[in-house]
Protein backbone atom coordinates (compact mmCIF):
# COMPACT_ATOMS: atom_id res chain seq x y z
CA UNK A 1 0.00 0.00 0.00
CA UNK A 2 1.33 3.15 -1.10
CA UNK A 3 2.42 6.07 1.47
CA UNK A 4 0.02 8.53 2.34
CA UNK A 5 3.03 11.42 2.14
CA UNK A 6 0.32 14.71 3.19
CA UNK A 7 -0.31 12.46 6.20
CA UNK A 8 3.54 11.92 6.89
CA UNK A 9 4.43 15.26 6.92
CA UNK A 10 1.00 16.59 8.16
CA UNK A 11 2.19 14.30 11.37
CA UNK A 12 4.39 16.87 12.56
CA UNK A 13 2.08 19.83 12.62
CA UNK A 14 1.62 19.84 16.35
CA UNK A 15 -0.18 22.41 18.88
CA UNK A 16 4.04 22.75 19.58
CA UNK A 17 4.86 22.98 16.01
CA UNK A 18 1.99 25.69 15.51
CA UNK A 19 2.67 27.79 18.70
CA UNK A 20 6.26 28.29 16.90
CA UNK A 21 4.78 29.35 13.55
CA UNK A 22 2.34 31.50 15.20
CA UNK A 23 5.39 33.29 17.31
CA UNK A 24 7.48 33.07 14.42
CA UNK A 25 5.12 35.09 11.86
CA UNK A 26 3.37 36.91 14.72
CA UNK A 27 -0.33 36.04 14.04
CA UNK A 28 -2.29 33.98 16.33
CA UNK A 29 -2.74 30.39 16.33
CA UNK A 30 -5.67 29.42 14.62
CA UNK A 31 -4.20 31.52 11.66
CA UNK A 32 -0.99 29.59 12.13
CA UNK A 33 -3.05 26.00 11.72
CA UNK A 34 -5.00 27.06 9.18
CA UNK A 35 -2.61 28.55 6.99
CA UNK A 36 0.15 25.41 7.52
CA UNK A 37 -3.01 22.90 6.80
CA UNK A 38 -3.34 25.09 3.58
CA UNK A 39 -0.40 25.05 2.68
CA UNK A 40 1.18 21.35 3.38
CA UNK A 41 -1.07 19.92 0.57
CA UNK A 42 -0.44 22.74 -2.04
CA UNK A 43 3.54 22.66 -1.14
CA UNK A 44 3.74 18.88 -1.99
CA UNK A 45 1.60 19.37 -5.66
CA UNK A 46 3.90 22.14 -6.26
CA UNK A 47 6.67 19.40 -5.21
CA UNK A 48 5.16 16.52 -7.30
CA UNK A 49 4.81 18.34 -10.48
CA UNK A 50 8.39 19.71 -10.06
CA UNK A 51 9.17 15.76 -9.80
CA UNK A 52 7.66 15.01 -12.98
CA UNK A 53 9.80 17.82 -14.82
CA UNK A 54 13.08 16.30 -16.65
CA UNK A 55 16.30 16.24 -13.83
CA UNK A 56 14.07 16.38 -11.22
CA UNK A 57 16.73 13.84 -9.42
CA UNK A 58 19.29 16.30 -9.26
CA UNK A 59 17.20 19.12 -7.98
CA UNK A 60 15.61 17.31 -5.09
CA UNK A 61 18.70 15.75 -4.49
CA UNK A 62 20.81 19.05 -4.56
CA UNK A 63 17.71 20.21 -2.09
CA UNK A 64 18.41 17.18 0.65
CA UNK A 65 21.63 17.73 0.39
CA UNK A 66 21.19 21.58 1.77
CA UNK A 67 19.10 20.13 4.46
CA UNK A 68 20.32 20.59 7.98
CA UNK A 69 21.70 17.85 9.88
CA UNK A 70 18.46 16.99 11.91
CA UNK A 71 15.21 14.31 12.07
CA UNK A 72 12.03 15.55 11.04
CA UNK A 73 10.84 16.34 14.83
CA UNK A 74 14.16 18.33 15.57
CA UNK A 75 13.49 20.37 12.75
CA UNK A 76 9.92 21.18 13.82
CA UNK A 77 11.27 22.34 17.15
CA UNK A 78 13.66 24.40 15.34
CA UNK A 79 10.86 26.41 14.18
CA UNK A 80 11.44 29.87 14.84
CA UNK A 81 14.31 29.79 16.77
CA UNK A 82 16.38 32.20 17.82
CA UNK A 83 19.29 32.44 15.45
CA UNK A 84 17.42 29.68 12.85
CA UNK A 85 18.26 29.73 9.30
CA UNK A 86 15.83 26.72 8.39
CA UNK A 87 13.03 29.66 7.17
CA UNK A 88 15.90 31.21 4.97
CA UNK A 89 17.20 27.70 3.47
CA UNK A 90 13.81 26.42 2.96
CA UNK A 91 13.09 29.58 1.03
CA UNK A 92 16.26 28.53 -1.24
CA UNK A 93 15.18 25.37 -1.51
CA UNK A 94 11.61 26.21 -3.00
CA UNK A 95 12.94 28.83 -5.56
CA UNK A 96 15.64 26.55 -7.32
CA UNK A 97 12.34 23.43 -7.18
CA UNK A 98 9.73 25.48 -8.22
CA UNK A 99 11.39 28.88 -9.63
CA UNK A 100 10.96 32.60 -8.28
CA UNK A 101 7.46 32.96 -10.07
CA UNK A 102 5.81 30.09 -8.52
CA UNK A 103 7.40 30.60 -5.07
CA UNK A 104 5.97 33.78 -5.18
CA UNK A 105 2.27 32.84 -6.26
CA UNK A 106 2.07 29.95 -4.14
CA UNK A 107 3.40 32.17 -1.00
CA UNK A 108 0.93 34.73 -2.25
CA UNK A 109 -2.42 31.79 -1.91
CA UNK A 110 -1.25 30.70 1.20
CA UNK A 111 -1.47 34.27 2.15
CA UNK A 112 -4.79 35.04 1.26
CA UNK A 113 -6.19 31.38 2.15
CA UNK A 114 -4.91 32.74 6.06
CA UNK A 115 -5.06 36.36 6.03
CA UNK A 116 -1.76 36.81 6.16
CA UNK A 117 -0.28 38.53 3.44
CA UNK A 118 2.29 37.36 0.44
CA UNK A 119 5.22 38.34 2.82
CA UNK A 120 4.31 35.65 5.41
CA UNK A 121 3.01 33.20 3.43
CA UNK A 122 6.14 33.61 1.79
CA UNK A 123 7.94 33.09 5.08
CA UNK A 124 5.78 30.05 6.42
CA UNK A 125 6.19 28.11 2.95
CA UNK A 126 10.22 28.61 3.88
CA UNK A 127 9.49 26.73 7.38
CA UNK A 128 7.83 23.92 6.05
CA UNK A 129 9.46 23.10 3.21
CA UNK A 130 12.71 21.80 5.21
CA UNK A 131 10.64 19.70 7.67
CA UNK A 132 8.23 18.33 4.22
CA UNK A 133 11.06 17.13 2.66
CA UNK A 134 13.00 15.75 5.99
CA UNK A 135 9.69 13.62 6.81
CA UNK A 136 9.64 12.77 3.05
CA UNK A 137 13.23 11.91 2.96
CA UNK A 138 12.95 9.47 6.27
CA UNK A 139 9.57 7.75 4.72
CA UNK A 140 11.28 7.17 1.33
CA UNK A 141 13.30 3.66 0.42
CA UNK A 142 16.73 3.72 -1.21
CA UNK A 143 19.49 6.34 -1.23
CA UNK A 144 19.72 9.85 -3.09
CA UNK A 145 16.70 11.45 -4.25
CA UNK A 146 15.35 8.91 -6.99
CA UNK A 147 12.54 7.02 -4.54
CA UNK A 148 11.29 10.40 -3.23
CA UNK A 149 10.68 11.84 -6.41
CA UNK A 150 9.04 8.51 -8.16
CA UNK A 151 6.50 9.05 -4.90
CA UNK A 152 5.77 12.73 -5.51
CA UNK A 153 5.20 12.39 -9.12
CA UNK A 154 3.06 9.10 -8.18
CA UNK A 155 0.58 11.35 -5.59
CA UNK A 156 -0.22 14.28 -7.50
CA UNK A 157 -3.18 13.95 -7.76
CA UNK A 158 -3.88 13.03 -4.09
CA UNK A 159 -2.20 16.37 -3.16
CA UNK A 160 -4.55 18.34 -5.33
CA UNK A 161 -7.49 16.60 -3.28
CA UNK A 162 -6.00 17.28 -0.11
CA UNK A 163 -6.00 20.87 -0.59
CA UNK A 164 -8.85 23.19 1.01
CA UNK A 165 -11.34 24.15 -1.09
CA UNK A 166 -10.66 27.61 -0.82
CA UNK A 167 -6.73 27.43 -0.87
CA UNK A 168 -7.19 25.70 -4.19
CA UNK A 169 -9.74 28.35 -5.23
CA UNK A 170 -6.42 31.05 -4.54
CA UNK A 171 -3.93 28.98 -6.28
CA UNK A 172 -5.94 28.48 -9.58
CA UNK A 173 -6.46 32.47 -9.68
CA UNK A 174 -2.47 33.00 -8.80
CA UNK A 175 -1.91 30.97 -12.09
CA UNK A 176 -0.96 27.87 -10.39
CA UNK A 177 -3.38 26.36 -12.19
CA UNK A 178 -1.73 26.23 -15.83
CA UNK A 179 1.74 25.94 -13.80
CA UNK A 180 0.83 22.68 -12.00
CA UNK A 181 -0.28 21.09 -15.53
CA UNK A 182 -4.06 21.38 -14.82
CA UNK A 183 -4.51 19.45 -12.03
CA UNK A 184 -4.88 22.09 -9.74
CA UNK A 185 -7.59 23.06 -12.03
CA UNK A 186 -9.84 20.72 -11.61
CA UNK A 187 -9.10 21.03 -7.86
CA UNK A 188 -10.70 24.78 -7.86
CA UNK A 189 -13.70 24.38 -10.13
CA UNK A 190 -15.40 21.53 -7.95
CA UNK A 191 -14.32 23.32 -5.01
CA UNK A 192 -16.23 26.71 -6.63
CA UNK A 193 -18.64 25.14 -7.70
CA UNK A 194 -21.05 24.37 -4.63
CA UNK A 195 -20.25 27.96 -3.88
CA UNK A 196 -21.82 29.03 -7.14
CA UNK A 197 -24.76 26.87 -7.19
CA UNK A 198 -25.33 28.28 -3.53
CA UNK A 199 -25.11 32.24 -4.73
CA UNK A 200 -27.59 31.62 -7.34
CA UNK A 201 -30.39 29.87 -5.74
CA UNK A 202 -29.95 31.82 -2.29
CA UNK A 203 -28.43 35.46 -2.92
CA UNK A 204 -29.59 36.20 -6.89
CA UNK A 205 -28.38 40.16 -6.38
CA UNK A 206 -24.64 38.79 -5.59
CA UNK A 207 -24.25 37.85 -9.68
CA UNK A 208 -25.00 41.42 -10.41
CA UNK A 209 -21.53 42.13 -11.69
CA UNK A 210 -22.44 39.07 -14.40
CA UNK A 211 -26.42 40.92 -14.98
CA UNK A 212 -24.18 44.09 -15.39
CA UNK A 213 -22.30 43.10 -18.20
CA UNK A 214 -25.46 41.34 -19.64
CA UNK A 215 -27.18 44.48 -19.61
CA UNK A 216 -23.89 46.52 -21.28
CA UNK A 217 -23.74 43.63 -24.09
CA UNK A 218 -27.79 43.75 -24.48
CA UNK A 219 -27.79 47.42 -24.76
CA UNK A 220 -24.54 47.37 -27.57
CA UNK A 221 -26.78 44.64 -29.77
CA UNK A 222 -29.79 46.83 -29.47
CA UNK A 223 -27.99 50.12 -30.57
CA UNK A 224 -26.10 48.06 -33.27
CA UNK A 225 -29.40 47.15 -34.95
CA UNK A 226 -31.72 49.93 -34.60
CA UNK A 227 -29.59 52.62 -34.82
CA UNK A 228 -29.72 54.09 -38.55
CA UNK A 229 -26.72 55.54 -38.41
CA UNK A 230 -24.23 53.29 -39.77
CA UNK A 231 -21.16 55.36 -38.24
CA UNK A 232 -22.96 55.47 -34.85
CA UNK A 233 -23.66 52.10 -34.49
CA UNK A 234 -19.73 51.28 -34.66
CA UNK A 235 -18.56 53.84 -32.58
CA UNK A 236 -21.60 53.08 -29.71
CA UNK A 237 -20.90 49.00 -30.04
CA UNK A 238 -17.07 50.04 -29.79
CA UNK A 239 -17.72 52.19 -26.55
CA UNK A 240 -20.24 49.11 -24.99
CA UNK A 241 -17.37 46.42 -25.66
CA UNK A 242 -15.38 49.05 -23.87
CA UNK A 243 -17.51 49.21 -20.76
CA UNK A 244 -18.05 45.83 -20.83
CA UNK A 245 -14.22 44.92 -20.66
CA UNK A 246 -13.82 47.47 -18.33
CA UNK A 247 -16.20 46.11 -15.96
CA UNK A 248 -14.80 42.41 -16.80
CA UNK A 249 -10.94 43.30 -15.80
CA UNK A 250 -11.58 46.03 -13.12
CA UNK A 251 -10.33 48.23 -15.72
CA UNK A 252 -12.23 51.44 -13.94
CA UNK A 253 -10.40 50.69 -10.89
CA UNK A 254 -6.97 50.23 -11.69
CA UNK A 255 -5.99 53.21 -11.96
CA UNK A 256 -6.66 53.89 -8.65
CA UNK A 257 -5.17 50.99 -6.97
CA UNK A 258 -1.91 51.92 -8.61
CA UNK A 259 -1.99 55.66 -7.63
CA UNK A 260 -2.57 53.92 -4.03
CA UNK A 261 -0.12 51.80 -4.14
CA UNK A 262 2.16 54.49 -4.92
CA UNK A 263 1.37 56.84 -1.89
CA UNK A 264 1.57 53.84 0.20
CA UNK A 265 4.91 53.27 -0.90
CA UNK A 266 5.53 56.92 -0.67
CA UNK A 267 4.68 56.56 3.23
CA UNK A 268 6.51 53.52 3.91
CA UNK A 269 9.89 55.43 2.39
CA UNK A 270 9.20 58.41 4.73
CA UNK A 271 9.48 55.86 8.01
CA UNK A 272 12.75 54.71 6.61
CA UNK A 273 15.53 55.96 8.19
CA UNK A 274 18.15 53.27 9.30
CA UNK A 275 18.41 49.67 8.87
CA UNK A 276 16.55 48.89 12.05
CA UNK A 277 13.42 50.96 10.36
CA UNK A 278 14.45 49.51 6.60
CA UNK A 279 14.22 45.97 7.97
CA UNK A 280 10.42 46.64 9.76
CA UNK A 281 9.17 48.02 6.40
CA UNK A 282 10.75 45.07 4.17
CA UNK A 283 7.30 43.09 4.33
CA UNK A 284 5.41 45.21 3.16
CA UNK A 285 7.71 46.55 0.53
CA UNK A 286 7.44 42.41 -0.74
CA UNK A 287 3.96 42.88 -1.06
CA UNK A 288 4.10 45.94 -3.09
CA UNK A 289 6.07 44.32 -5.69
CA UNK A 290 3.88 41.51 -5.51
CA UNK A 291 0.84 43.63 -6.41
CA UNK A 292 2.54 46.08 -8.62
CA UNK A 293 3.71 43.00 -10.19
CA UNK A 294 0.05 41.61 -10.52
CA UNK A 295 -1.23 44.67 -11.61
CA UNK A 296 1.46 44.62 -14.74
CA UNK A 297 0.23 41.29 -15.73
CA UNK A 298 -3.57 42.75 -16.47
CA UNK A 299 -2.35 45.81 -18.42
CA UNK A 300 -3.04 43.76 -21.80
CA UNK A 301 -6.58 43.08 -20.76
CA UNK A 302 -7.43 46.88 -20.21
CA UNK A 303 -9.17 48.92 -22.03
CA UNK A 304 -7.90 51.98 -24.16
CA UNK A 305 -8.77 54.46 -21.93
CA UNK A 306 -8.08 53.01 -19.01
CA UNK A 307 -4.21 52.12 -19.81
CA UNK A 308 -3.94 55.96 -21.19
CA UNK A 309 -5.05 56.77 -17.60
CA UNK A 310 -3.01 54.32 -16.24
CA UNK A 311 0.04 55.01 -18.26
CA UNK A 312 -0.45 59.16 -17.28
CA UNK A 313 -0.58 58.14 -13.37
CA UNK A 314 3.01 56.02 -13.60
CA UNK A 315 4.62 58.44 -15.66
CA UNK A 316 3.75 61.79 -14.02
CA UNK A 317 4.56 60.17 -10.58
CA UNK A 318 7.86 58.36 -11.37
CA UNK A 319 10.45 61.02 -11.34
CA UNK A 320 9.68 62.20 -8.16
CA UNK A 321 9.53 58.64 -7.00
CA UNK A 322 13.03 57.75 -8.43
CA UNK A 323 14.19 60.49 -6.58
CA UNK A 324 12.82 59.47 -3.06
CA UNK A 325 13.96 56.17 -3.47
CA UNK A 326 17.72 57.45 -4.22
CA UNK A 327 17.66 59.50 -1.44
CA UNK A 328 16.09 56.12 1.29
CA UNK A 329 18.54 54.09 -0.02
CA UNK A 330 21.23 56.39 0.57
CA UNK A 331 20.47 56.48 4.30
CA UNK A 332 22.93 54.63 5.93
CA UNK A 333 22.48 50.82 6.46
CA UNK A 334 19.18 50.78 4.33
CA UNK A 335 20.89 49.73 1.26
CA UNK A 336 21.22 46.42 3.04
CA UNK A 337 18.75 45.61 4.20
CA UNK A 338 15.91 46.80 1.51
CA UNK A 339 18.72 47.51 -1.68
CA UNK A 340 17.28 44.66 -3.39
CA UNK A 341 13.38 44.66 -3.19
CA UNK A 342 13.03 48.32 -3.66
CA UNK A 343 15.58 48.23 -7.02
CA UNK A 344 12.96 45.56 -7.92
CA UNK A 345 10.27 48.03 -7.15
CA UNK A 346 11.51 51.40 -9.20
CA UNK A 347 12.03 48.90 -12.42
CA UNK A 348 8.54 47.04 -11.58
CA UNK A 349 6.60 50.74 -12.08
CA UNK A 350 8.97 51.82 -14.62
CA UNK A 351 7.91 48.49 -16.73
CA UNK A 352 4.38 49.25 -15.63
CA UNK A 353 4.47 52.67 -17.15
CA UNK A 354 6.02 51.73 -19.93
CA UNK A 355 4.14 48.78 -20.58
CA UNK A 356 0.18 50.58 -20.51
CA UNK A 357 1.87 53.53 -22.80
CA UNK A 358 2.39 50.90 -25.30
CA UNK A 359 -0.76 49.65 -24.61
CA UNK A 360 -2.51 52.70 -25.30
CA UNK A 361 -3.35 54.81 -28.19
CA UNK A 362 -1.45 57.19 -29.66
Amino acid sequence: MALNLVSIVSQFLTPDTVARIAMALGIDRAAAQKAAEGAIPALLACMGNAAARPGAPQQFNSALESLPDLSPSEMASNIGASGSSLADTGANILSRLFGRNTQQSLGAAVGKFAGLGESKGMSLLGMLAPLALSALKTNSQGTGAGNLVSMLASQKDQFARAIPAGMASLMNAEGLGDALGGHMKSAATAATAPARTAAKTARPHSNWPYLAIAAVVLLAVGVFYFNENRGRQVANLGDMQARVADIETGGLDMTKRVSQSIADLNRTLDGIDDARSAASALPTLQDMSSEIRRINGSVSQMPESSRTQLAQVVNDNLPGLDRRLDDVLNKPGVDGVVGPVVRNLRAQIADLGSTASAAAPQ
